[in-house]
Parts: structure tokens; sequence; C-alpha cells
């Protein structure tokens, strides 16, 4: 019995660090205006800015969630956001609402090319 229940905290504290591995660093909104700013080698100024790059660990950690993460790189729609509790370790908490978090920014449009997780973006068309 003593022994099952080491394992089972031993696999718990491998996925919690295995998950929090994963989560990939994103900018913050401030930091993805300063990079459009005059001088900053772009041609948008950021007042100006259509379109602002979004990440889904931003759009979690700003609905109240630990995190975020995703299961498969090459599908936009695949990511999910986790929270950490303890003893029992990691819950998927859902998907992360991209429109929502693009309307509270002042942009009307939350768009995902096909191509990976890392393509959505926020629009003012």
């Amino acid at each position: 019995m003593l022994s099952t229940m080491k394992t089972t905290w031993r696999s718990a504290i491998v996925t919690l660090i295995a998950l929090a591995s994963v989560v990939v660093a994103s900018p913050t909104p401030s930091q993805a205006a300063a990079d459009t700013s005059p001088g900053s080698g772009s041609t948008m100024h950021a007042a100006r800015a259509s379109y602002l790059p979004v990440s889904g660990v931003t759009v979690c950690r700003s609905q109240g969630h630990f995190g975020g993460s995703f299961w498969w790189y090459w599908n936009p729609a695949s990511w999910y956001c986790y929270d950490l509790s303890i003893p029992w370790g990691i819950s998927i908490a859902g998907s992360p609402n991209f429109g929502a978090y693009c309307r509270a920014r002042g942009y009307p449009i939350a768009e995902a090319y096909p191509w990976n997780t890392m393509s959505w973006r926020c629009y003012r068309r």
C-alpha cells in the first residue's frame, strides 16, 4: 500500500513537471505592442496596429487559469487551459476564449490561420 502511494505521488510530480515544461512563453499584450513601435524594424506603428499576435497561454492566464498548452502543434484549435490543485495535480479547465480576449482589448475579430497553434491573432478590419 505504501509503495503504491509513493508511486502515485511520483507519477503526479513527473506529470506536473512535464506539463509545466510544455507551457509556451508568450509576450504580454504590452510587449507585443512595443514590438511594433517605430524603430523596432516593423513598418506598423503601435497606434495603428491592425492585429495583435495572441498565445493560448496568455488567454488562459487572463481567464484566471494557471496556464495553457495544446494537444497538437499543427492544430490551432487544440489549445486547452489547466489549473493546478493539491493533492490531485492537474485539472483540465477547458478551451481558451480567444474571441472574448480580443474584444476586451479592442480587437473585434479573433482568427487563426490553419498552420499551427501559434497563428492566433486579434484583428481590426
